[in-house]
């Protein structure tokens, strides 16, 4: 998405926050009060520096300008690590001790999915810069997205995989305990279907895994000509490596969260070669 587009996105969500507060509060506060949940440590911490920087970049400007109204905008931020649990306690803490006007964030699905229905219920305007599930938009009319869903995505690389790639054959391996990793598995799977691309060997993972040799070698044995790694750059990284230390000679294709694997300390650039 274009810088200009999220920050009119993010200017929209805060207009939309001053409608949505009570008769006369607008009068009352001198502040429009912004939550922003978004992972500051963790395994999928570039993805929330990313956006809080972003956001904060953004709210510097627009009180540098005048604000809304001639009112300032206060960003009020909490680290959820890119768990589920903390994300909700970080918006219980914005909603009821901060008394935030409008939320942007969880950055990615999981966390998203129970911040979104919680805040459907509360009537908190929200946004996520970055929740692809398309479900995370499901539970009410004041969430929203700024990105892609899951099946443009997974669909995407799969079409790009045949017609561009020439690829006739791929194998998958997936986080069978993330809804994130699975929605893209299953889109891919279902274009794949459609484009004639030969899918010769699916296999799963549990979040806790570090070690895919035994699902890798069933992969290698098959031969295909692409890998797809539906899952954040943390765990692509070190399947790519084993794939490669085990002998896998095809291409790999990643999704939006492979993105940050070069920032990955000590990463082996040699590993990725062939990567879409």
């Amino acid at each position: 998405m274009k810088h200009s587009k999220f920050l009119s996105i993010i200017l929209a969500i805060a207009l939309v926050a001053m409608m949505c507060l009570p008769f006369g509060a607008m009068a009352e506060d001198d502040v429009i009060k912004i939550g922003n949940i978004a992972p500051e440590t963790g395994d999928v911490a570039v993805y929330g520096l990313a956006v809080f920087n972003g956001v904060q970049m953004y709210i510097d400007e627009l009180n540098a300008a005048g604000g809304i109204n001639g009112k300032q905008v206060e960003l009020i931020h909490y680290d959820d690590k890119g768990d589920a649990t903390e994300a909700m306690n970080a918006y219980n803490k914005l909603v009821y001790d901060d008394g935030i006007d409008a939320l942007i964030g969880p950055v990615t699905s999981t966390p998203t999915f129970s911040v979104a229905e919680v805040s459907a219920e509360d009537n908190v305007p929200g946004i996520t810069a970055s929740a692809t599930h398309p479900d995370v938009t499901t539970y009410g009319n004041n969430y929203f997205r700024a990105c892609f869903e899951d099946p443009f995505q997974g669909s995407a690389i799969c079409k790009f995989a045949v017609k561009e790639l020439g690829a006739k054959t791929a194998a998958i391996i997936y986080d069978n305990s993330n809804s994130y990793s699975i929605g893209l598995k299953d889109s891919f799977t279902a274009t794949a279907e459609e484009e004639g691309l030969e899918i010769v060997a699916t296999e799963a993972y549990g979040a806790d895994d570090v070690d895919y040799k035994a699902q890798l070698s069933n992969i290698i044995s098959k031969s295909p000509d692409y890998l797809f790694l539906p899952d954040y750059y943390n765990v692509v990284y070190p399947i790519c490596s084993q794939a490669r230390d085990l002998g896998f000679e095809g291409g790999f294709l990643g999704v939006d969260g492979a993105d940050g694997l070069l920032e990955i300390e000590g990463a082996d650039a040699s590993v990725l070669e062939g990567m879409y």
